[in-house]
């Protein structure tokens, strides 16, 4: 009997540290080769986010050996490339819903390639089912310097557009997206009861910094002043007239702008307001 438990004691402690090791293993990181990334982008009012895996390049020779012309590629590695917009886009010309897209290229030896925007994005990467497609944009592949592990980045940043980039060897596909902003801005600004001075002299601003439409920011920098005259709002105001071509008003809005702020503030500081009325006045002649 004494034989017989002291086997049952071996026997469960051998069964114990089997089970220790297998969880312990279990709970090891794994590290991936082609590793984890995100590029994350606010356009505007708007957000983009790329989430993918990085293959390397490796003393491979890519496109057109590892990665066959014609054929789908996931952009990556691993799980699917998914793009995330926010709001609707326009890539390039044509209109895109706001959701979540896998990204699939196909590669081309001569020609523009084919970017696939595919609304499937729970399988594995591989898995590719264009019944799903949502669009086709066809993009110029272009030289670029070396780059080891694929990557996505923005460039041409503005209000409302950017160019979202994908680099892999010595190829990069610049991919351009672009949002309403000003609609969606107006929209949020009519929906509201009582717009505060605050959004409506953000939206003049945003308008004056892309260049958008110069009535629509008088419109919203008339209210801003009229909910609160303060030298931020003057100044905006100056601004935008100045911007459509009536620098007297401008001048005179922008030297009211410093009587208030002097105003509230004795030691208020109207350098850069002078420095506008000095550019405006030479501007135009004065």
């Amino acid at each position: 009997m004494h034989r017989m438990n002291t086997r049952l004691r071996i026997a469960g402690t051998a069964l114990l540290t089997t089970a220790i090791a297998v969880t312990a293993f279990a709970q090891v990181p794994q590290v991936r080769i082609s590793q984890y990334a995100e590029a994350k982008q606010r356009v505007g009012l708007s957000d983009v986010t790329v989430t993918y895996h990085r293959p390397g390049v490796k003393g491979r020779v890519i496109w057109g050996e590892l990665q066959k012309y014609d054929q789908a590629w996931r952009a990556g590695a691993n799980e699917p490339t998914v793009v995330t917009f926010s709001d609707t886009v326009w890539v390039g010309n044509d209109k895109l819903n706001p959701g979540q897209y896998r990204l699939v290229v196909f590669p081309r030896k001569q020609g523009p390639w084919t970017i696939v925007f595919n609304s499937e994005v729970k399988n594995w990467g591989t898995m590719y089912d264009s019944t799903y497609d949502a669009l086709h944009v066809s993009v110029a592949a272009a030289s670029a310097p070396h780059e080891e592990w694929m990557s996505f980045s923005f460039t041409d940043l503005t209000g409302s557009s950017t160019t979202l980039v994908l680099r892999w060897e010595e190829v990069a596909l610049n991919i351009p997206l672009r949002f309403n902003t000003s609609g969606k801005f107006a929209a949020a600004q009519r929906m509201m009861e009582n717009g505060t001075w605050q959004s409506y002299n953000a939206y003049a601003r945003y308008l004056i910094d892309y260049n958008g439409d110069m009535k629509d920011a008088l419109k919203a920098s008339e209210k801003a002043v009229g909910l609160m005259e303060n030298a931020g709002t003057l100044r905006t105001k100056a601004e935008v007239l100045e911007k459509s071509g009536n620098a007297a008003e401008a001048i005179k809005t922008a030297e009211r702008a410093i009587q208030v702020g002097k105003a509230a503030n004795p030691n208020f500081n109207a350098t850069a307001l002078n420095d506008l009325i000095k550019g405006w006045k030479e501007k135009a002649g004065k």
